[in-house]
């Protein structure tokens, strides 16, 4: 598994682009069911809002790790919305940084993937645009969300009141 989404997200043209996008990472869940010969896996377009929650939090770490300075963080979570913003999307600008840190950071991301993947896609399945008899009721977020509910929703009271993202420009 690490080896397929590492190479996947290597792979020259998922970073022609200078992005590793929200896309890219959804792209590769449609690869793997393709790549394992997964029936229901045909012809899937898979959103990466469609993802569980946790690999969604995931790739956004992948894009702003743990390990950042504070100032570092600010500006990364910054630049995120600034992408979400302007294109609807966002993800890692490849160029931005060196050849190695790109690699180890997808080689944490895939390694990182696997728990996740495994609970939600059973390590192969991906999510399915309509329910079926075997997972009712579903937990995934709505195959097509109305527009409404495609930003995000985040509760400011949950947020402690020493959050350095509060202190963000708007």
């Amino acid at each position: 598994f690490e080896q397929l989404c590492v190479n996947y997200l290597l792979y020259a043209d998922t970073m022609s682009d200078d992005i590793i996008s929200t896309h890219d990472f959804a792209s590769f869940f449609e690869y793997l069911c393709v790549s394992l010969s997964v029936d229901s896996c045909e012809n899937q377009k898979i959103p990466f809002y469609s993802l569980s929650l946790n690999l969604q939090m995931r790739f956004v770490s992948f894009i702003c790790p743990k390990d950042l300075s504070v100032r570092e963080t600010i500006t990364c979570i910054s630049d995120l919305r600034t992408q979400v913003v302007m294109s609807n999307s966002f993800g890692l600008i490849v160029s931005k940084y060196t050849p190695d840190v790109v690699e180890t950071r997808i080689t944490n991301l895939c390694g990182d993937i696997y728990g996740d993947s495994e609970a939600f896609h059973h390590g192969t399945f991906s999510p399915t645009p309509s329910p079926t008899a075997h997972n009712l009721p579903s937990s995934s977020p709505s195959f097509v969300p109305s527009a409404a509910s495609m930003a995000p929703s985040v509760s400011m009271s949950s947020v402690p009141s020493h959050d350095v993202f509060s202190k963000m420009p708007s």
